[in-house]
């Protein structure tokens, strides 16, 4: 039986917008939509936001949640999420008993990412033996159709003249990590630190829910989408 560790990373620095975790979406602080989300799901009734900020850590608790505070020296710009997840092990090993097996990753940037969405992420994931299951959608500029830049300001296809004139419907579907949902093992993500572990399964969900919030921009386009109901 699989014991899911649900985890929400959520650092107090941010670029494109200040505190951008705890900024309000529709009067409700970014983050909270997540922990919400997450919660309604009906996986599991804990669930874990790693932070640094003293502002995350009180507003998560308020919407349930239960803090493992970062360190600051992996709490900086050039941090990743997969030393905040290794550090989450740690902490929860010295401090009780551990028993989860595997991971669930949810980032608090993608508040359009619902409870069903979670749901039949945990789903997918059970139907499979081993690996990773990751949440992505269809890319809007193909990749077969795109440029390298050379060193001189020319520009060269990057996969092949061939392909440029060549209809969508001919070339191959391509997807892209949306930053919502990763569901791995626990012990491969120790030993490989990889969060798409093979075989990566996708969770497809729609650009209109994929909004990766970074700029003040995402931030009204997010709000515009929850307000209509699309």
């Amino acid at each position: 039986m699989k014991k899911y560790l649900p985890i929400i990373t959520a650092r107090g620095g941010s670029q494109g917008i200040h505190k951008k975790n705890v900024h309000l979406l529709l009067g409700t602080p970014l983050i909270a939509h997540t922990i919400k989300a997450y919660f309604d799901a009906g996986i599991g009734n804990q669930c874990f936001v790693s932070t640094d900020c003293d502002n995350i850590a009180s507003i998560s608790m308020k919407y349930g949640a239960t803090i493992i505070k970062r360190p600051t020296e992996i709490s900086q710009d050039h941090s990743n999420s997969a030393e905040a997840m290794l550090h989450t092990f740690d902490y929860l090993k010295s401090n009780g008993s551990f028993s989860y097996t595997d991971f669930i990753l949810l980032q608090p940037t993608s508040p359009l990412r619902d409870a069903a969405d979670i749901k039949s992420a945990v789903d997918l994931y059970e139907g499979q033996n081993g690996g990773s299951v990751v949440s992505m959608c269809e890319v809007h500029a193909h990749p077969y159709k795109c440029f390298i830049e050379e060193e001189r300001g020319n520009v060269k296809p990057l996969y092949g003249n061939e392909y440029l004139a060549m209809p969508r419907q001919k070339l191959p579907k391509v997807l892209a990590q949306n930053g919502a949902i990763y569901i791995t093992s626990i012990s491969g993500f120790i030993k490989d630190r990889n969060f798409c572990a093979a075989p990566t399964t996708p969770y497809i969900m729609p650009a209109v829910k994929s909004i990766d919030i970074d700029t003040k921009f995402d931030l009204d386009y997010a709000e515009f989408i929850l307000s209509n109901k699309f």
